[in-house]
């Protein structure tokens, strides 16, 4: 079967976060906890990096050293992910405002030292009124636009993997030759009646159903991942897609 069976008792209370904030947010020996926290920056520590590098004009390599800060003052050692709230706002939102509040909190501390950790351009970018309580939509937009590819990406690659390991290779590449290259590279969809001769289809009609089959294959796949932060709130998910979907309709899916 395409999606797990759901397990008796599996959902937490609306402050928390199921999937994978939960068990990452938990003590770093506990069973389970790096890998989940791994998985987790997988999916972030490329927009937030985006961000820092486009939004706010740091060079590659302070913001690689701002990142590993990052993780490690604040998630790891102040356990910044026990205090994330679902009923605040969107986690990536709370990542991002937590980010750029240390990226501002280290620049005073090296501005204390006479030190200078970031270019004078990053610096100017930060300005002089203390961090606010959440980025801007213009701030945002880069971390978001980021965000949403990865989390598209994470998706193909989970209908792919599972393609492979129920043995339904010809699923895959029809998914990939009319769907998924057309949306990535802006190539034409390979025909029907192409797809017919190509996958030896009997007619277009079951190489359409076929690929009818093949996204809701895909979109159980982004709501899987998408799901990760949400929790399993059916409305929380449909949000987060519309988000998504928005996101990428404003800056492109490439």
């Amino acid at each position: 079967m395409d999606e797990p069976p759901s397990q008796p008792g599996s959902r937490f209370p609306q402050t928390q976060w199921t999937h994978l904030v939960l068990p990452a947010a938990g003590r770093s020996d506990a069973p389970g906890c790096r890998e989940a926290l791994g998985r987790l920056l997988c999916i972030y520590q490329p927009a937030l990096r985006a961000h820092l590098i486009r939004r706010r004009g740091i060079g590659e390599e302070a913001a690689d050293d701002l990142l590993q800060g990052f993780v490690a003052d604040k998630v790891l050692e102040y356990g910044l992910l026990a205090r994330a709230d679902r009923t605040r706002g969107r986690f990536r939102t709370f990542l991002l405002t937590a980010l750029d509040r240390y990226v501002i909190d280290t620049h005073h501390r090296g501005a204390s030292r006479r030190e200078r950790p970031m270019e004078p351009a990053s610096l100017a970018a930060h300005g002089h009124n203390g961090p606010r309580n959440s980025p801007s939509p213009a701030e945002a937009d880069i971390f978001e636009q980021e965000w949403a590819r990865l989390t598209v990406r994470c998706a193909v690659e989970r209908m792919r993997c599972r393609c492979q390991a129920e043995a339904r290779p010809q699923l895959w590449d029809l998914f990939e030759k009319r769907l998924l290259n057309p949306a990535m590279t802006g190539c034409e969809p390979l025909p029907y009646d192409l797809l017919v001769q190509r996958f030896g289809f009997e007619s277009p009609q079951q190489a359409f159903n076929r690929l009818v089959t093949a996204k809701r294959m895909f979109q159980r796949c982004l709501r899987e991942v998408v799901a990760q932060t949400t929790g399993d709130d059916e409305r929380a998910i449909e949000a987060e897609i519309e988000d998504l979907l928005a996101i990428l309709s404003r800056g492109g899916a490439s």
